[in-house]
């Protein structure tokens, strides 16, 4: 996506997190990629857990 030129001119910056399966740490990330780090995209999870712990977050921050 980034050699054409990102998303209407906009590169894409990737971040890789690890869980921790905790619940407390992982709502932790969450919160800091949402609300520090301003993502504005979640995508290639492959953890059950972490969904499931941060699911309500998630829907709370979407837009349409």
């Amino acid at each position: 996506m980034n050699d054409n030129g990102g998303i209407n001119g906009q590169p894409i910056s990737y971040k890789i997190l690890t869980e921790q399966l905790d619940p407390a740490a992982d709502a932790a990330l969450a919160k800091k990629l949402i609300e520090s780090d301003k993502v504005v995209g979640v995508v290639g999870n492959t953890s059950l857990a972490e969904c499931a712990f941060n699911n309500k977050y998630y829907a709370s921050k979407a837009t349409t």
